[in-house]
């Protein structure tokens, strides 16, 4: 479990960028700023395999440690201005909650780096009902993307070119595979 938060005020707040492998899983790399923002992490590891080896006739190869991961993650980030002091999103306050579920395995390479394999479904619980009546904070009046390159008619909420909300409940928006090399949080 990692919860982080951060708030960021004054004259020239600078912007904190969230999304990707190590914070909200699913959601492209560093593309929702904000001066302010929460991130919590929910991951279970366990074992899954523990070596895989490979015998050939001029030597061979293992891997060793190979775990299994469910993660489930929450957060946004919201205030965002550009460097220039121009304000991106008003003063925004918080719209919501962005989360992603899913699984994935990792495999230790060297006894310090991991390579991570995650797939999983993104979800916007911005003003999301559930049973009909519970209602979850927030509004879908911001824009996030689900992938590089999203148009306006793609991603969660947000308002398209002519101002009308975007509101879409595909369940395969936001379905995604993640490759990571580097070292777990």
């Amino acid at each position: 479990f990692r919860t982080m938060i951060q708030w960021n005020d004054g004259k020239n707040p600078q912007n904190f960028l969230i999304g990707g492998s190590w914070d909200l899983r699913g959601y492209p790399r560093w593309n929702i700023p904000g001066t302010r923002f929460f991130v919590m992490n929910h991951e279970l590891r366990f074992p899954l395999i523990d070596e895989i080896n490979l015998k050939l006739p001029f030597g061979g190869f293992g891997f060793h440690s190979i775990r299994g991961a469910l993660f489930m993650d929450f957060g946004n980030a919201w205030g965002g201005q550009f460097t220039d002091g121009s304000i991106i999103l008003g003063r925004q306050k918080f719209d919501g909650i962005l989360s992603s579920v899913g699984t994935g395995f990792r495999v230790n390479l060297f006894g310090f780096l991991v390579l991570r394999f995650d797939w999983g479904k993104m979800f916007d619980l911005r003003g999301y009902k559930f049973f009909g009546r519970l209602k979850m904070p927030g509004n879908r009046d911001r824009f996030i993307a689900t992938r590089y390159g999203d148009t306006r008619t793609d991603g969660f909420g947000g308002r398209n070119n002519d101002g009308a909300l975007i509101e879409s409940r595909r369940w395969s928006r936001g379905v995604f595979f993640q490759f990571w090399f580097g070292w777990d949080f």
